[in-house]
């Protein structure tokens, strides 16, 4: 699935060089293509439920093949597009369900094959989107600038259409083995502490990956760089993304999912207050976007192990987690044109808001570690594989979690 979305590119400054694009931009305001491209990104978590359902009564690869189609017909319909509403169906709506159908019908795959190494295989194979989204920044800016945005859409459709396929031709499952819990909506989850963390880590997660990681290039021309210069710095942390996702998995396995995945919040944060707040320079921004971009991205190589090690493998279809952040997808990017101020130092509340939300998750990471540090205690915690779902209630949880900061404190 192609982690870069071209219809972000249209929320530039810059004109598109294509005739029928030039239409659809005309009169119209910036925050509105970055609403489209927010809710092209959101639809992949929207729609999850009816992914979960279609996937449980037709298979994995029927799932998958929607999602081609989708996909493919959306890039391509945008090509063709003349108004923003046809930039709405096409990119916000086709490309996003296509997204999803491909997105959250593989997501489960990996962990069904592995038990040690489950981190660091979910976390190799998500760092595809990063050496993708590397690729897509670099040839998306080179084809708008030396063919038009209209065929940069179709030729994006035409290697989204070949790639797609081919790995949809060669994945395969273990449903049948699993039985997994494929309800579209498991609301019974919301009745237990740990798996309300995991909601609230993934919000704020979401909300911090997306500012991060489409607002470089435009902060790029705020601080009076090329565009040559954003797309780069967009690739770069599309690069530290595919570099730091498998380290992150690595490291997981040895020290813990719950301990890593907190770790690495924590450093989203600092980075984004201590470093992004002071790039006002070519160099400083692209040292933030190779460390930011190792440590940003690593909520959607690292979702499917915690969910794994909080749910148990049999519930992971069901996370309906996968639909809660569609409301930081679509609103992430709106919120942060609408942060922007004028001058120098436009994106500085942005970089501060970023900051805080990644602190927010880390604080979560803090709880859900106690959270399993008691079940450790209570030898509660096995293989993951037998994991189950703890039937304690949010009051016994919250009574229990008094304990288990004291245990992290003599740790």
């Amino acid at each position: 699935m192609p982690s870069i979305n071209p219809m972000l590119k249209l929320a530039s400054p810059k004109p598109p060089t294509s005739t029928s694009l030039q239409t659809a931009v005309k009169g119209t305001r910036e925050i509105t293509y970055a609403f489209i491209g927010g809710v092209s990104i959101s639809q992949i978590t929207f729609v999850a439920p009816l992914v979960t359902y279609f996937s449980g009564r037709y298979g994995t690869r029927p799932t998958l093949a929607v999602g081609i189609v989708l996909e493919t017909a959306g890039l391509i319909g945008a090509s063709f597009a003349t108004k923003v509403w046809h930039l709405f169906l096409a990119q916000g709506l086709a490309f996003g369900w296509g997204s999803s159908f491909l997105y959250v019908g593989a997501i489960p795959i990996v962990p069904q094959w592995l038990d040690k190494r489950r981190s660091f295989a979910a976390a190799i194979a998500a760092a595809g989107s990063g050496i993708g989204g590397m690729c897509y920044s670099l040839g998306v800016q080179a084809m708008i600038e030396d063919i038009d945005q209209s065929w940069a859409f179709r030729i994006i459709a035409m290697i989204t259409f070949v790639m797609n396929a081919g790995c949809t031709l060669l994945m395969r499952d273990r449903n049948k083995q699993i039985d997994p819990n494929q309800k579209a909506f498991d609301l019974s989850l919301f009745k237990h502490y740990e798996f309300i963390l995991v909601v609230c880590w993934a919000l704020f997660s979401t909300m911090g990956y997306t500012l991060v990681f489409f607002s470089l290039p435009d902060n790029a021309l705020k601080i009076g760089l090329t565009f040559k210069q954003g797309a780069i710095a967009g690739a770069l942390a599309n690069l530290g993304m595919a570099i730091g996702r498998p380290t992150v998995g690595l490291l997981s396995d040895r020290i813990g999912r719950i301990n890593m995945v907190g770790i690495a919040t924590l450093l989203c944060s600092i980075y984004s207050l201590c470093i992004w707040t002071s790039a006002h320079s070519y160099a400083t921004l692209i040292v933030f976007a190779l460390l930011g971009g190792s440590v940003c991205g690593t909520y959607y190589a690292t979702v499917a192990p915690v969910l794994v090690e909080v749910l148990g493998i049999k519930h992971l279809p069901a996370a309906i987690v996968w639909t809660i952040i569609v409301f930081p997808t679509m609103f992430a990017e709106p919120i942060a044109l609408e942060l922007r101020q004028g001058g120098y130092e436009a994106y500085l509340p942005v970089q501060l808001f970023t900051g805080f939300m990644w602190l927010g998750r880390a604080i979560c990471c803090l709880l859900l570690r106690a959270w399993a540090v008691v079940r450790l205690e209570e030898g509660a915690l096995g293989k993951d594989s037998d994991i189950k779902v703890t039937q304690m209630t949010f009051r016994e949880s919250c009574l229990k979690q008094a304990r288990a900061a004291v245990i992290i404190a003599k740790v």
